[in-house]
C-alpha cells in the first residue's frame, strides 16, 4: 500500500478492488482494452455502479440503458449521472446520448451547469453555432444577464406566439426593445426625459420623448464629442 493512502487520523484507508494493466490489449475494432465490463441481459435493463450512504441508501448512479419501460416503447438510449435530490429520489442530472452519429449532451432541468471563475469556449474549424431553442411557439426562449445572481437583463423569445424578440430590463419589468420578424419593425423604448450625456458615446444618438410638448427629441453626440439636439413636433 503506498505511504500516502492513509486517513486523517494516521489509519489505513481499506480499498475495494483495484484494476491495473501494463499494456493496451487492442482487439480488430481499435477500442478495447482491459476494462469493466457492465452487460445488459434485455433490452430494457439498466446496469448501474451505485454509491451509497451509511445507511444503504443511493446517493449516485452511473448508468446506461436503451428503453425507460419494459414494454419497449420508449427508445432513451443514453448514458447518464443521477444523484438524490432533497427526498432521496434519483435524479438525472447529466446524461450522454450513444448510437448515432450525433448526440446530446444534457444538462437537465434539475441541475444548474455552474462553471465558476471560468471561460466558456465554442472552438470550429468553420462555424460555431450557438442554439437556444424552444420546443413551440408557446414555450419561452430567454438568455439571463445577472448581478450577484439578481436578474438584471434578458434576451427573450417569448410565448407570444408570434417570435418577437425582447431586449428586457428585468430588473425594472420593462422592455427596452423589440423586433418583429417578417415585417422587420424594430420597436423600442423611448425615455420622457432628457439623458445624461455623459451615457452617450461618440457617434452615438438616443430619443427621448415630451408627451405633455408632442415633441419628439434626438440627443446626439458627434465623434469629436460635440452634442447637438433635434426636434420634430408630433401631430
Amino acid at each position: 500500500m503506498p505511504e500516502n493512502d492513509k486517513n486523517q487520523t494516521g489509519g489505513e484507508i481499506a480499498h475495494g478492488a483495484i484494476i491495473t494493466e501494463k499494456r493496451r490489449n487492442v482487439l480488430s475494432d481499435g477500442h478495447r482494452a482491459d476494462c469493466i465490463i457492465l452487460k445488459w441481459l434485455n433490452r430494457y435493463a439498466k446496469p448501474t455502479i451505485a454509491w451509497r450512504n451509511e445507511l444503504d441508501q443511493d446517493v449516485a448512479w452511473l448508468m446506461a440503458h436503451e428503453y425507460l419501460d419494459e414494454a419497449l416503447t420508449i427508445l432513451h438510449k443514453h448514458i447518464g449521472i443521477e444523484t438524490s435530490d432533497s427526498t432521496g429520489q434519483l435524479q438525472t442530472r447529466f446524461g450522454i446520448g450513444y448510437g448515432a452519429d450525433t448526440v446530446d449532451i444534457q444538462v437537465r432541468s434539475v441541475a444548474n451547469f455552474d462553471m465558476l471563475d471560468a471561460i466558456f469556449k465554442l472552438r470550429s474549424s468553420g462555424t460555431a453555432t450557438q442554439n437556444i431553442s424552444r420546443f413551440a411557439n408557446t414555450n419561452f426562449a430567454n438568455l439571463n444577464f445577472q448581478t450577484n445572481e439578481v436578474d438584471k437583463w434578458a434576451l427573450q423569445m417569448r410565448n407570444t406566439g408570434n417570435d418577437f424578440i425582447f431586449l428586457r430590463d428585468t430588473a425594472n419589468g420593462v422592455n427596452t426593445f423589440k423586433a418583429k420578424p417578417l415585417t422587420g419593425e424594430l420597436i423600442q423604448r423611448a425615455r420622457n426625459s432628457a439623458p445624461t450625456d455623459g451615457d452617450l458615446d461618440n457617434g452615438s444618438i438616443v430619443f427621448y420623448l415630451n408627451e405633455a410638448g408632442n415633441l419628439l427629441t434626438i440627443r446626439a453626440k458627434y465623434s469629436d464629442g460635440t452634442l447637438k439636439s433635434g426636434t420634430v413636433a408630433l401631430a
